[in-house]
């Protein structure tokens, strides 16, 4: 079968595309520049797929350019993963209750729910009510877990050591 030809290709594209690729290819041709491009399309067989272009110039020995060459290849597994990626890292922003990432004495990583209940931001010492029970965890690398009453309210603390780091994740909810 092959690889599509130049006409079968460009039916792939939206015209926008088309003309953007038309685009980088006179740029090439005519200033010798390079480029990478990604962008999405619709297959023939209605699936949607991301792709990324690479285009490089080949000049001869004055500087012309004699020849393009290129990739185009099928990115859409990469960026479904980097979606994933980064649903599961807003996470612990959207958490509603207060998540901390902390080293031995600061705060790496607060959410705004942790914010809120500790008055701390990223940076900041780690709060008095936590640091016994930081301090133990570091000492010993285990989980452990603790309560304390903030505003009228118990909550637990969980803290966790991260394997080959020297940081914690902490995860507080009320009880």
């Amino acid at each position: 079968m092959g690889p599509p030809s130049t006409e079968e290709e460009g039916a792939y594209y939206t015209p926008k595309i088309n003309e953007r690729l038309k685009g980088y290819a006179s740029r090439a041709i005519e200033f010798g520049e390079d480029f990478d491009y990604d962008f999405q399309v619709n297959l023939p067989s209605g699936m949607v797929v991301h792709l990324s272009a690479l285009m490089r110039t080949i000049k001869n020995r004055s500087g012309q350019v004699i020849k393009l060459v290129g990739t185009v290849q099928d990115i859409t597994e990469r960026k479904e993963k980097e979606k994933e990626i980064t649903a599961l890292a807003q996470f612990p922003s959207e958490d509603p209750y207060p998540i901390l990432r902390i080293s031995r004495n600061k705060v790496m990583y607060i959410n705004k729910a942790g914010q809120k209940l500790l008055n701390v931001v990223e940076s900041d010492q780690i709060p008095e009510i936590l640091q016994e029970s930081v301090k133990n965890t570091f000492e010993n690398n285990h989980i452990s877990e603790s309560e304390a009453e903030l505003d009228s309210r118990v909550y637990s603390f969980i803290i966790t050591p991260i394997k080959d780091a020297d940081y914690f994740i902490q995860h507080i909810t009320g009880k």
